[in-house]
Order: C-alpha cells, then sequence, then structure tokens
C-alpha cells in the first residue's frame, strides 16, 4: 500500500511540475510575442512615417525645379541670362 501512495505521490508531483512549467512557458511565449508585435507595428510606423517624408522632399524639389524653370526661362526672354562681369 506504501508503494502505491509513493507512486501516485510522486505522479502528482510530476503532473503539477509539469503544469508549472507549460504555465510558465504560455506566459513567457506571451510576452515574448507582445513585444514582437509592438516591434512590428512601431517598425511600421516608423516606415509610414518615413515614406510620407520622403513623399513629401520629392513634391517640394519639383516644385523647386518648377519655379527655378519659370524663373530661368523669365531671366533669358529679358537677357539677364548671361554674366556681364563688374566692369562692363
Amino acid at each position: 500500500m506504501i508503494e502505491q501512495q509513493t507512486l501516485q505521490g510522486w505522479i502528482t508531483i510530476g503532473i503539477t511540475c509539469l503544469g508549472g512549467i507549460v504555465g510558465f512557458l504560455v506566459i513567457f511565449l506571451k510576452v515574448l510575442f507582445r513585444q514582437f508585435k509592438d516591434l512590428v507595428t512601431n517598425n511600421t510606423e516608423a516606415m509610414t512615417n518615413l515614406r510620407l517624408t520622403v513623399e513629401n522632399i520629392t513634391d517640394k524639389l519639383s516644385d523647386h525645379a518648377t519655379r527655378i524653370g519659370k524663373i530661368e526661362t523669365i531671366h533669358e526672354v529679358r537677357g539677364c541670362s548671361t554674366y556681364k562681369g563688374d566692369g562692363e
């Protein structure tokens, strides 16, 4: 009888330890995947902001190039496109 009770005790201890280990692994994986999800979310937001910034700069450069082209055309029409020098 003692051997059966001892065996049942060890089985109970083993099942309890196994349950604790599985519970710990579940909590650990939840924390790990939450951090990974936050990392992916933050990187997605950063890339979106970067893309919008690049688009904004590209639009400004395009507008700037158009404006400079118009100014150069006006200077050429008015005859200001050639440098006359300081003393001439």
